[in-house]
């Protein structure tokens, strides 16, 4: 059985290539990649995401989803061409809770060409370095993308207040 080490997180410049997107990791305060990917998404896709109809971010919304690049809340942005496409976080009650929330959002035009499966990837092997244990989220029932994402390998699923809650083991990938 391979052991596994605990790196630190890495910086948050640190870019990767997925299939198709090019993956970096969201810079603290960084804005425009959110509010590109928001404006590309359907009034329906914001429901699904947020939960609850969001016509617009608000400043205070802005500043919690781009309070990132530390411990307890990172994200990831899949750009094509420069253009923000989508974005995957996750975020933990404190920087060494072995629990973190996830979300994933994707632009409208690129549902069902692998950029939600590419982010969870990297949004799943960063948090596995960082010691955490289990992705948890929440979604409402007909979100099938986010179902079939985030709700396989061993995830227990319950529903509370009409939405899915789960709760997805992380364990390291097969040598």
């Amino acid at each position: 059985m391979r052991t596994l080490t605990r790196p630190r997180p890495a910086p948050w410049s640190v870019s990767r290539r997925a299939t198709g997107p090019t993956i970096r990791e969201l810079g603290p305060g960084e804005a425009g990649p959110l509010a590109q990917v928001f404006a590309g998404m359907s009034d329906t896709s914001r429901r699904l995401r947020y939960l609850v109809g969001t016509p617009r971010l608000t400043a205070s919304m802005i500043r919690l989803l781009t309070d990132v690049g530390h411990a307890r809340h990172r994200a990831w942005v899949a750009e094509v061409d420069g253009e923000a496409v989508g974005i995957v976080r996750y975020a933990r009650p404190s920087a060494d809770a072995a629990e973190a929330e996830v979300a994933v959002e994707v632009v409208d035009g690129y549902h069902g060409r692998g950029v939600g499966r590419a982010l969870v990837a990297v949004a799943r092997e960063a948090a596995l370095a960082a010691g955490i244990t289990a992705l948890v989220w929440t979604a409402r029932p007909e979100n099938q993308a986010v179902r079939r994402l985030l709700g396989g390998q061993g995830a227990s699923v319950r529903v509370v207040d009409g939405l899915v809650e789960g709760v997805t083991p992380l364990l390291p990938l097969a040598a």
